[in-house]
């Protein structure tokens, strides 16, 4: 069993909307991340989810070390969260975000 867990302050997260850096995103998101959070309610949070779920993902797998995160596809096209034989939880509270992944 492998399990990786991240905390992230989503005050000093990058703000997609006020377009600061574009850049971070490309690097960090998918095509298709990208295009299916742009259409959610509160992008921003979802990124930071996003971002903190593949964050936990490198922690629990040290093969995903030096892959980019924009290589590492965790949205599905019908926008289902998950990743090869990985549970996946994630919660925003407040000004964080805390996720949790396990290996099955």
């Amino acid at each position: 069993m492998r399990i990786g867990t991240d905390i992230l302050d989503l005050k000093e997260f990058p703000d997609y909307i006020e377009g600061n850096e574009k850049r971070f995103f490309q690097d960090n998101f998918t095509e298709n991340e990208i295009k299916h959070t742009l259409l959610k309610k509160s992008p921003n949070m979802e990124f930071s989810r996003l971002f903190s779920i593949k964050e936990s993902l490198i922690k629990a797998d040290n093969k995903l070390l030096n892959t980019n995160f924009n290589c590492i596809e965790i949205l599905s096209k019908n926008g289902s969260i998950s990743f090869r034989n990985f549970n996946i939880s994630s919660s925003i509270g407040g000004d964080y975000c805390i996720s949790i992944v396990v290996s099955i």
